[in-house]
């Protein structure tokens, strides 16, 4: 069964959800010698120079022709990201939606994202795929940053190298391999206070390098705690039940080694394990007060993952040889509060008066368990004019979801209520242990692919490139439910497994121009691919009428197609006035085809996927960075996405009356995200006696109005939601560097922003009783500690 936020949050998600939240131009700090905006490398900037594997080969960042930006670990420090959110304002084209169901958020890249069916964005943890499918119940697992070597944000659909998941872009966490020369070893420790919240801290250290002759290794643990600042409150009388509820904390481990027999041969082993708990969801209410809400029951959260892997690396001299072997084992679990839901479908109301204290418990638990293997061989940097990459790639990808929701005092509430038994009112009764809802499904994902890039030097400056990835996609689906949202057990019709097949080719095509070693303009045009599959069952005993209004059936609605994107992109990276001014940017034109959306039954609390209407997304990203005297940076970042749909979407006609519901409008905006963003960052740093370096740096991030719901007139326009407000987000650091002792003071949101992000009625918007909704963490002020040994 759907919660009241993922049916709402599926309906109003018709397709397209853009953004270009802001950022490349941030400069960092020169004392840490961090790269700035990860898009090029001065010399004259005192800014180190980043090599990156984007392309699946080691290269320097202003040599990649593609949309790429870079974040050393030292850069993420100095702005205090701590995850994915922390450096989403760093990154033109990226962005984090508000989660619609106070979990965690979605990532979003160039406007390419949707609320159901596969993921749109690749996440991958070094060279293994960890996204999952799009769901209200769970989102993409990213890791903590902290023993992270680089981030690299690939913008664009990257479907070549990358394959299937990959059709907006691809984030990619790199982590550091031992060292077989050098020992290092560095310890990190921050406390912080978030306004009318708990405190917050955290700790880690990591430690590596050579044990033996041709072995090293490489250790790191961390644990935070993030304090709470939402209140759990009484329905009754408002009373505080649990005070800052919404604590967290994270531990990550990873443990790495680099055993190197031989100058050609490099085997690395590796397994990485991190779990994040959440003692409730961020959401509040409306009608509570500030930062507050109204559940009534606590709402606890755990996702953990283990990731093994080993890579093989082996230099033949005419080629480099690559095998990469890895096992995903991830387990998300996941309480909601559904006592607004039972009132709204049963009784029209979210809070069935004198009952305020009514409980439904949802549990839902998501596991994945991937196998990944690929094998590549590519050309050694130095083969001279012409260059490639060719692989092979395999994946078996077991998701297995379960749901349930447990009601005990149904029973009792319908009897007060209306004088008779559950079973008399509603025709059925409790599944054992009060269960009102039941579900168990299991789907199957089986990849094989064949990839390769080349590349030709036509003269010393100009270079072609040609890509492309076949594979076949096999993917199986099983699904049971029952119980009283049900109505009854799943129809016979709909039970067994349900197939779907496809072959996508994705081919790319660029041409780019190496003006000098550090000026490049590149064109690029690429496919990107989206798988389809089954969907979940629609209950026939509950959503007859529905389904019979839209002119269809559940045996009609049990799969959904692919959709995919063609990009078209112009691109420069640049320098001028001797190096103290870098302008990079890039901008692009993408077709969506065939997209898959979410589609909600307006009355019977469920809905599926379907494939609905086409859309383009155009716009632009543009990071300034101009060192303005010896030591002060400025940086100067806008993107731009216009992402609009390019035809009415309407539903099913309606058998008698032929009449069909319009679903949304062509011209409809992007939804969640906003059209606009930028940001400005000042850096100085400075030299003082005895070895001292000091550095202050302040960030201002504005995002513009955006949408929250179609326009009006389609069926999931709601004045009240329509328009989220315009938002501004600050930040300043102040620290100082000596002997590998690195001491900041900071403070986050400094003016204390609380915006609606994501917003919704419960399950009947008729009820109109109060709206869920997401905000930002209030002002934070804290202290950091790092020492490099």
């Amino acid at each position: 069964m759907k919660s009241n936020r993922s049916v709402l949050s599926a309906h109003r998600s018709w397709g397209v959800s853009a953004a270009i939240a802001a950022c490349l131009g941030c400069a960092p700090s020169l004392a840490q010698q961090s790269p700035p905006q990860g898009e090029s490398s001065p010399a004259a900037l005192g800014l180190e120079e980043i090599v990156v594997t984007a392309q699946k080969r080691e290269e320097k960042l202003n040599r990649v022709p593609i949309s790429i930006s870079a974040l050393s670990e030292s850069h993420l420090e100095q702005i205090g990201a701590k995850d994915l959110a922390g450096f989403a304002r760093e990154i033109p084209g990226l962005s984090v939606q508000a989660a619609t169901n106070g979990g965690a958020p979605s990532i979003v890249i160039r406007g390419i994202s949707s609320a159901a069916g596969d993921a749109t964005v690749g996440v991958y943890i070094d060279d293994t795929p960890v996204q999952a499918v799009k769901s209200s119940f769970s989102a993409d697992p990213t890791p903590k940053l902290f023993d992270i070597e680089r981030v690299e944000v690939l913008r664009g659909p990257q479907g070549t190298l990358y394959g299937a998941s990959s059709e907006g872009g691809t984030v990619r966490f790199i982590t550091p391999k031992p060292s077989l020369t050098n020992f290092t070893a560095r310890a990190r420790t921050e406390f912080s206070s978030t306004e009318d919240g708990e405190p917050s801290y955290e700790i880690g250290a990591a430690a590596g390098g050579p044990v033996a002759e041709q072995l090293g290794l490489r250790g790191s643990v961390y644990y935070r705690t993030d304090g709470g600042y939402v209140d759990r409150v009484s329905r009754v009388d408002g009373a505080v039940i649990d005070e800052d509820a919404n604590s967290s904390e994270s531990l990550a481990a990873r443990l790495a080694a680099n055993y190197s027999p031989s100058d050609n041969l490099e085997i690395l082993p590796s397994i990485y394990y991190q779990r994040i708990r959440n003692d409730h969801l961020p959401l509040t209410y409306s009608t509570s007060g500030p930062l507050q809400v109204a559940d009534t029951t606590a709402t606890p959260g755990e996702d953990r993952f283990v990731l093994p892997g080993l890579t093989i690396n082996y230099d033949f001299g005419s080629a480099q040889f690559t095998s990469v072997s890895s096992y995903f084992d991830r387990r998300n679990d996941q309480r909601f509060d559904y006592s607004t839901i039972t009132g709204d479908l049963l009784f029209g109301t979210a809070i069935v008066p004198g009952f305020e204290d009514y409980r439904s418990v949802g549990d839902t638990r998501t596991t994945q368990e991937n196998f990944t293997q690929e094998f590549r061989l590519s050309s050694p940097n130095d083969s001279g004019p012409f260059g490639y990459t060719v692989g092979v790639f395999y994946q078996h990808a077991q998701t297995d979801f379960q749901q349930s929701v447990a009601e005990p005092e149904l029973e009792g509430l319908v009897q007060t209520l209306t004088g008779a038994p559950l079973e008399a009112v509603l025709g059925m009764g409790l599944l054992p242990g009060g269960l009102t809802y039941l579900q168990t499904s299991a789907t199957t994902v089986e990849q094989v692919a064949a990839f390769g890039e080349a590349s030709y030097e036509l003269t010393s400056q100009l270079k072609l490139t040609v890509g492309a990835r076949v594979a076949q996609v096999d993917v199986e689906s099983e699904f049971y439910a029952d119980g009283l949202y049900n109505g009854g057990p799943t129809a016979p019709e709909l039970l067994g497994v349900q197939r779907a097949s496809e072959t996508p080719i994705n081919p790319k095509l660029t041409l780019s121009y190496q003006i000098t070693d550090d000026d490049l303009m590149y064109a690029t045009a690429s496919r990107g691919f989206r798988a389809g599959g089954p969907n979940t069952p629609v209950p026939v005993g509950r959503c007859g009428a529905d389904l019979a209004a839209q002119g269809t059936s559940a045996a009609q609605l049990r799969s959904f197609d692919s959709d995919s994107v063609w990009n078209y992109e112009l691109g420069a990276k640049t320098l001028l006035l001797d190096g103290r001014l870098s302008l990079n940017g890039s901008v692009f034109y993408i077709d969506w085809s065939d997209i898959q959306q979410a589609l909600a039954l307006p009355t019977c609390g469920f809905g599926y996927v379907a494939n609905l209407g086409n859309a383009t997304s155009k716009g632009f990203d543009l990071a300034i960075q101009y060192q303005l005297i010896d030591g002060l940076t400025l940086g100067v970042t806008a993107g731009y996405t216009d992402a609009t749909l390019d035809e009415d979407i309407y539903a099913g006609a309606d058998p008698i009356t032929g009449a069909r519901a319009l679903i949304a409008r062509k011209g409809d905006q992007t939804l969640l995200t906003p059209e606009w963003s930028g940001n400005v960052a000042l850096n100085y740093q400075r030299e003082f006696a005895n070895g001292v370096q000091g550095y202050a740096r302040a960030d201002l991030q504005r995002s513009s109005a955006f949408y929250r719901t179609t326009s009006e007139g389609t069926t999931s326009y709601d004045a009240d939601l329509y328009r989220g407000p315009a938002y501004s987000f600050g930040t300043l650091r102040i620290g100082m560097i000596r002997d590998g002792l690195n001491v900041s003071v900071f403070v986050d949101n400094i003016s204390n922003e609380q915006p609606v992000l994501f917003a919704t009625y419960a399950q009947n918007p008729s009820s109109r009783m109060f709206q869920q909704q997401t905000t930002l963490r209030p002002r934070t002020i804290g202290i950091s500690a790092a020492y490099d040994f």
